[in-house]
């Protein structure tokens, strides 16, 4: 007689496909209340977080960040004047909070001066540089550095006054002249020292400055209707070595203009040209009254009121 041995129960395949099922459900849901609590905790300590944080931080606005990219440099980073580039800079650059301003310090001044710049410094135009939000946002910013502080006031004297509205830098005290000595396409040669006794105008031009070229013809004007008071006028051509190079291109331009150049090369550095035009202005004692650096109207009548009152 044989005997059978009972089989062991098996599961199907259906029931421990819901086996699997139940386990991974489970699983998912123990994850889904774990990150559920992990947001209320962090959702309940961001706060907290977040206001301690902001003891230690410092909101930058638009217009500081384009105000430190395009004006610290000169202006410096709280507008003090004080930036470091500001020390090769004649005129140096304003201090925001110094007073007076050549205009009143409103915002749409700022704009205007931003876009065009100021004739006779080094502030440029920043047309094309900066525009848009970016232009407001650093109008903005620089109305703010002018006005947020009681204004230093300085006092300004009546020649520094007449200067200034002519747009030039008023000399600091009693400042001799550097030396001087330019030819011309003839090959004669002068002095500065010997122009004592007249009021002297030098005027640093370059040949690819196309604004020096076209202000030579009102220089020269200048020249012809001061002469016999005692101005005299220099052009100084300062990028080329050669006289007759310089006064060919004069001639061409501005019939009647005479040029010179500085055959030692060391005008520039000793007058500090750092953009074209230069001026500067040199009395009968041979002392600098004042210097201006870009575009002028030197047909303007607060022009000739500072010729005059300086004419020997």
């Amino acid at each position: 007689m044989e005997l059978q041995r009972p089989s062991s129960p098996t599961q199907s395949p259906q029931s421990l496909s819901w086996g699997w099922s139940a386990s991974c459900l489970l699983l998912c849901a123990l994850l889904a209340a774990a990150v559920f609590a992990g947001r209320q905790l962090r959702a309940r300590s961001l706060p907290s977080a977040q206001a301690a944080a902001g003891q230690h931080t410092t909101t930058v606005s638009r217009g500081e960040i384009v105000f430190q990219i395009h004006c610290a440099k000169c202006h410096g980073p709280d507008g003090r004047g004080d930036g470091e580039g500001a020390a090769k800079l004649k005129p140096p650059p304003r201090d925001f909070a110094v007073r007076p301003w050549r205009f009143e310090p409103t915002k749409d001044k700022i704009r205007e001066v931003t876009l065009h710049g100021i004739a006779g410094t080094a502030m440029p135009s920043a047309k094309g540089a900066i525009e848009g939000v970016d232009l407001e946002a650093v109008v903005d910013h620089v109305f703010l550095l002018a006005t947020r502080q009681p204004p230093i006031v300085q006092q300004v004297t009546p020649e520094a006054h007449l200067l200034q509205t002519a747009g030039f830098y008023p000399a600091n005290g009693q400042q001799p002249a550097p030396q001087l000595e330019v030819v011309d396409a003839a090959g004669v040669k002068r002095t500065l020292s010997e122009q004592k006794g007249k009021l002297v105008l030098l005027n640093f031009w370059g040949t690819n400055c196309e604004h020096c070229l076209k202000k030579l013809p009102q220089l020269n004007q200048l020249d012809e209707e001061f002469r016999k008071q005692g101005l005299v006028v220099w052009n100084v051509c300062a990028d080329v070595e050669s006289a007759a190079e310089a006064q060919e291109l004069v001639g061409r331009v501005a019939p009647g203009v005479q040029t010179s150049v500085d055959e030692s090369g060391l005008a520039n550095g000793r007058f500090e040209v750092q953009a074209l035009p230069t001026v500067w202005l040199i009395d009968s004692t041979g002392n600098v009254i004042g210097r201006s650096q870009g575009v002028q109207d030197w047909t303007r009548p607060e022009m000739k009121a500072v010729i005059k009152h300086y004419l020997p």
